[in-house]
């Protein structure tokens, strides 16, 4: 099992780093509940992306490589020294465990408890869809990829 254990914390330290060398957009200058989030492929294009962007491509490169959708959360949270929501990625261990948090502005996948810079705004289940938990701008993206 620790094995296991380590071999996810490689795969999400890996995912973090590759995606967080991605430029952040020039698209921080509009305002953020207007911004359109990017599909993965759109967030690749080398336009660069916000940090819901990022989360996103953390997301679905998590899930297929395996992780399951219910390890994984997206949180928007209060960073100390941003003006704007920001988001992150969390990954449960297990369902009652603190979780892990892929973010693009710190390289290391640290637990939850030690991101003292962040404040939990909310969170939501990606996989929602129309459900209570979904959230509308993931759904407009979802369905571009599909389209």
């Amino acid at each position: 099992m620790a094995e296991h254990a380590r071999e996810v914390q490689r795969a999400l330290e890996a995912v973090n780093d590759f995606f967080n060398r991605v430029p952040v957009s020039a698209r921080l200058a509009a305002p953020l509940a207007d911004a359109r989030w990017a599909t993965p492929e759109e967030f690749l294009s080398g336009k660069g992306g916000l940090a819901a962007d990022f989360v996103i491509a953390k997301y679905f490169a998590l899930r297929d490589i395996g992780i399951p959708a219910s390890r994984l959360r997206v949180f928007v949270a209060g960073r100390k020294g941003l003006s704007q929501p920001h988001f992150v990625l969390a990954y449960y261990p297990a369902p009652d465990a603190q979780p892990l948090i892929l973010d693009n502005f710190d390289p290391a996948v640290r637990n939850a408890a030690a991101r003292t810079d962040l404040v939990p705004v909310y969170s939501f289940d990606p996989d929602a869809g129309a459900a209570k938990g979904g959230h509308r701008k993931w759904r407009e993206m979802a369905s571009r990829m599909k389209g």
